[in-house]
Parts: structure tokens; C-alpha cells; sequence
């Protein structure tokens, strides 16, 4: 009624209560899809942080994590590997006097667009926005480089990396 879709009604067209019908199922589906959007957080459990007494108690009332063991370990085994890259990236970045750049700069470590755009990252790190672009490339490379040889430690020949890098990276996409 708010969008006059009333006045669009035409008895040419149908039976006054079959548009009605459809502008209901309409409405209704409209409110269904707006529920269920991961954005705004549709079908997920809310927590209450005020109620939950203790952090045990908090704990209880997430779902249980249905992976196997073996499951659990690779996937614990694949973060770790990343947490320990990402540590040495930051060395990397801490022992160049870069300290501030890094927090800004992985932001876009993972996708083109982090929480904050080129330019306002560009501005809190006192570079230009294309210099800025320079940067998360050069981070990006820098990281491949960094994983690639933390996962050569972990296996017995050169030729097995490429291998264990996929099985990481499926690991962590089925997660």
C-alpha cells in the first residue's frame, strides 16, 4: 500500500484477489530473503554476551564442530602455518622500521579491498595511493615467498611444496 501498488491494480489483468495473493507471496518472500542474508546475519544463532556467565558457558552454546579429528588437525596444522608466515612477515616489515605499515597494508593481503580503500590506507601511511597499490603487491609476493618456504620445511623433497600448498589451500577452503 505504501508504493501504491493498489492503483497498478487492473481488472483486465485478473481478479482483484489474485493480485493480492501475489503481492502478499511477494511481500513475503521479499521479507524471507531479507531475513536469511548472511549481511545481516540471517540464520545464524545470536549469542548474548551479558548472559552467557562464563566463558565455558559461552562456549557450550556454539554448535559443535562436526570435522573429525584427522579433519580438525589438518585444518589446525594449516593455520598454524599461516599464523607462523604471517609472524614472519611482520619481522620482515618490524625489522625494515615499516611497524605501522604492516597492520594497515594486510588488510588487502588476502582481497583487493579491505575494510578501508586505497587511498584512505595510502593516507594513513603517508604514501601516495599508487605507491600504496606498489606495496600490497610487493606484501603479497613477499607472503607467497614466506609460504612457500615455510611449507619446504615441512616436506622431504623440493618437488613435494606445490602438492602440499594445494592440500593446505583445501584444507582451509573446506573450513
Amino acid at each position: 500500500m505504501e508504493k501504491g501498488l493498489i492503483e497498478a491494480a487492473d481488472r483486465e489483468r485478473g481478479r482483484f484477489r489474485t493480485f493480492l495473493l501475489t503481492a502478499l507471496e511477494n511481500y513475503l518472500a521479499n521479507e524471507w530473503d531479507r531475513a536469511k542474508r548472511q549481511k545481516r546475519g540471517g540464520g545464524q544463532q545470536f549469542l548474548s554476551l551479558e548472559h552467557a556467565g562464563s566463558a565455558e558457558a559461552g562456549y557450550q552454546l556454539l554448535p559443535p564442530d562436526t570435522a573429525s579429528p584427522d579433519q580438525l588437525y589438518q585444518r589446525r596444522w594449516a593455520q598454524a602455518v599461516l599464523e607462523a608466515v604471517l609472524r614472519r612477515l611482520r619481522e620482515d616489515f618490524d625489522g625494515r622500521d615499516d611497524r605501522g605499515k604492516f597492520d594497515v597494508l594486510k588488510e588487502f593481503l588476502f582481497s583487493d579491498r579491505g575494510e578501508v580503500s586505497y587511498a584512505h590506507a595510502a593516507a594513513r601511511i603517508g604514501l601516495s595511493e599508487s605507491a600504496t597499490k606498489s606495496a600490497i603487491y610487493r606484501l603479497r609476493q613477499r607472503y607467497g615467498q614466506l609460504f612457500a618456504d615455510e611449507i619446504a620445511q615441512t616436506v622431504e623433497r623440493p618437488e613435494d611444496v606445490d602438492d602440499e600448498i594445494r592440500h593446505l589451500l583445501a584444507v582451509l577452503e573446506a573450513s
